[in-house]
């Protein structure tokens, strides 16, 4: 019959009787060798050895050790402070882009640490996947020079981190460079497809490579390249499957407008562009010409045609609350603003600019296409009203003078009305006849303001003639530059030139001659006859 208690003691005493094993490990020992099979023994080993190094270490030891990976560290961080500094002036400019930038940095520090730690088999992904999401973000949010910054001191704390090898940072740097390379704009789906597969490649090309440099070349060594290498393979195309499928929470968060979000706004079929070819359609057309005209002079000097074509469709959408009182929308009929004031139109004339704004923003237009809105005529002068107000008021001036003294000196030897001397007629400044602005911050917004004028005062030629168009294209674009229109953004005399230059060929290939065809001549009925 089974006794539990007896069993029990039974094999209390069977333990006892055993002596304890103790294996001694001699210094300088080898515990494992390159290349071979590694056992469980052998890693227990391995891993008491360091163990016990932790608890017989000096103080001294632990702590050098521990500074030099907080040196490393801090002289990562410092020269991604610096990078910023000197190259990155839109994330130093805002210090909630900088805090972005940093919590997307950690956050993928630390997916990277955690999950490497909890799946060392799966090194190859985890340690370097993170690193390629930080570049792909940061090429879409800002531009490829700071992904390319960004990312590579990204990879190398994750390095130091994980105490990954050479190898591990070719890898990352390899993915950094063909997203670099090959995410220049975002127009369409297959962009992203593209840069994902390229990059897939690329690391699974580099993890074959340099993990045939760094391991020891035996057959169970072969299997383990091929995974890792198809890890690393696989992340890319996650990583470019994952950015996808949040590139409108992308754009959100950082405020940044890509490609694709471009090409669906200037389709004519969007809702604030069909209200404004119904309500406003002179407007709309001459928006199509200025888009047209704004976007060769971008390309010219390498910036955003896109983005630049874009803002030219909306930038006046403002009109459209007004229309009748804009002269592309009149078709020849009488001039409403020849009843009205001059401070009246110009409140009209002016009041575009805020109501479009205040549609961009029902509308949900991204900050970069609202630029082009708020800031396509900066602080101008609105000339023709301020010199109709001043012509008024020399002329209130010169009636009065002519009333006092009964008009016996027929005007002569009077003061000048423009003078001010009377002080019975005002004579408004200019600063009252102004745009409120703000002035235009990027090239394309600066391009827009010359296209939109060009296009203006080349209709109301009566000869445009290439000369005259070159003449009035020049004239325009001095008159911005002297004004200080182009104080606020980064365009050079350089620039200028070639802006100017486009922007001629352009308008005067829309006024260009044409051939006469001559008229059918109709012979009279009798002849016909």
């Amino acid at each position: 019959a089974y006794d539990p208690a007896l069993t029990a003691q039974d094999q209390g005493l069977a333990a006892e009787a055993v002596r304890p094993a103790v294996a001694v490990s001699t210094p300088g020992q080898i515990i494992f060798q390159r290349g071979e099979m590694l056992t469980e023994a052998e890693r227990d080993l391995f891993v008491a050895e360091l163990a016990q190094w932790a608890r017989g270490s000096e103080t001294w030891q632990r702590w050098l050790r521990a500074s030099g990976i907080a040196g490393a560290c801090v002289a990562v961080t410092l020269a991604l402070a610096g990078y910023t500094a000197l190259f990155c002036p839109r994330v130093r400019r805002n210090a909630s882009r900088m805090g972005g930038v940093a919590l997307i940095l950690a956050l993928s520090l630390a997916v990277a640490c955690a999950g490497t730690a909890a799946a060392p088999e799966l090194g190859a992904l985890t340690s370097v996947t993170p690193t390629i999401f930080v570049a792909m973000l940061i090429a879409i949010a800002y531009d490829r020079r700071a992904a390319l910054a960004y990312a590579m001191l990204h990879g190398l704390l994750a390095c130091i981190a994980l105490r990954e090898g050479v190898g591990t940072m070719a890898v990352m740097i390899t993915g950094i460079a063909c997203v670099v390379w090959t995410l220049k704009e975002i127009r369409d789906r297959n962009t992203l497809f593209r840069t994902s597969v390229f990059t897939s490649v690329g690391m699974g090309a580099a993890t074959v490579v340099f993990s045939l440099i760094e391991r020891p070349l035996v057959e169970a060594v072969v299997n383990e390249v091929l995974v890792d290498a198809g890890l690393a393979a696989g992340g890319a195309l996650l990583i470019g499957g994952v950015t996808l499928f949040t590139l409108p929470l992308i754009e959100r968060a950082f405020g940044v407008t890509t490609g694709m979000t471009l090409i669906d706004l200037r389709d004519p079929k969007q809702p604030l562009l069909r209200e404004l070819q119904q309500r406003a359609p002179g407007t709309y057309n001459h928006s199509l010409n200025v888009a047209t005209i704004a976007e060769s002079a971008a390309e010219a000097i390498g910036g955003d045609g896109l983005l630049t074509y874009v803002g030219a469709l909306y930038h006046d959408v403002g009109k459209m609350n007004k229309p009748e009182y804009f002269v592309e929308n009149q078709a020849g009929g009488p001039n409403k603003h020849d009843k009205l004031s001059p401070a009246m139109s110009l409140l009209i004339v002016v009041g575009h600019v805020k109501d479009g704004v205040e549609l961009a923003r029902e509308f949900a237009l991204p900050p970069r296409v609202l630029h082009f809105v708020e800031a396509h005529h900066g602080t101008t002068l609105v000339e023709f009203f301020f010199h109709r107000a001043k012509n008024q008021a020399v002329q209130a001036a010169a009636n009065l003078l002519r009333g006092r003294d009964g008009g016996k000196d027929g005007g002569r030897d009077r003061a000048d009305p423009r003078d001010g001397d009377d002080g019975d007629a005002y004579v408004p400044d200019e600063f009252e006849y102004r745009y409120p602005g703000p002035k235009p911050r990027t090239k394309e917004v600066a391009i827009l303001m010359i296209a939109d004028a060009v296009e203006s005062a080349s209709r109301a030629m009566a000869d445009p003639t290439p000369g005259r168009i070159d003449a009035l294209v020049r004239a325009i674009a001095n008159k911005r530059l002297l004004d200080g229109q182009f104080d606020d953004c980064e365009l050079t005399l350089r620039d200028l030139h070639a802006i100017v230059e486009s922007v001629s060929r352009t308008v005067s290939s829309m006024y260009h001659g044409r051939v006469a065809y001559p008229e059918p001549k109709i012979e009279p009925a009798e002849q016909r006859a």
